[in-house]
């Protein structure tokens, strides 16, 4: 799963972060620090090997296959200063991954968050050279959210699940990709149903 992650990575820190905003032109990245109800109670229980991950910075909650590494970078657009924070886990043949990215307050205003949500899954399927099957809209906590389920057509024959909600201006991308042979490891596309957000 090292060159799922690593596509993804490269690709979301800079895709939903500077190609949605409008067009922005980047003016370059900036390093910043590492760190850091009923459906969920069910997906829980199906998933017991998850652990609950608390994100007070990240302002949400989920239960994730192990304790994820988290990373921070920082962006300066024409628009304003873009952050986005990865927290992931990788184990074996599959991913887990919560992402947020904090958009300039203009993308609110020039877009709307269906094409938002609509830009960011399409900047997620081309970071890890994906196939969309379903995006659905939905929502999560109140927010407008959308569900997503993808394959990684190669030769690894890859499998996954997203969730994509928009919290203020705070952009989410939740995502399970897993071996298509493997139907134990479908017990972390319910590790999504347990994710939960908070607004400032």
């Amino acid at each position: 799963m090292r060159r799922a992650r690593g596509r993804a990575s490269r690709s979301l820190r800079l895709g939903p972060l500077v190609a949605l905003i409008v067009m922005l032109a980047p003016a370059g990245p900036v390093p910043a620090a590492s760190g850091e109800a009923g459906d969920r109670e069910a997906a829980a229980a199906a998933a017991p090997s998850g652990e609950r991950y608390h994100s007070d910075a990240g302002r949400f909650e989920v239960l994730m296959p192990g304790t994820p590494e988290v990373v921070s970078t920082s962006r300066r657009t024409l628009g304003g200063r873009v952050t986005s924070t990865e927290c992931f886990v990788e184990r074996d043949a599959f991913e887990f991954r919560v992402e947020y990215h904090d958009l300039p307050r203009i993308a609110e205003v020039v877009l709307s968050t269906g094409a938002i949500l609509s830009r960011a899954k399409s900047d997620f399927l081309d970071a890890v050279r994906g196939r969309e099957r379903s995006f659905v809209e939905t929502s999560l906590d109140g927010h407008p959210a959308r569900s997503l389920s993808f394959d990684i057509p190669d030769d690894r024959d890859l499998v996954g699940d997203g969730l994509l909600t928009l919290v203020g201006n705070r952009l989410y991308v939740v995502a399970a990709i897993r071996p298509r042979r493997e139907p134990q490891n479908r017990l972390l596309g319910r590790l999504l149903k347990t994710f939960t957000v908070w607004a400032r």
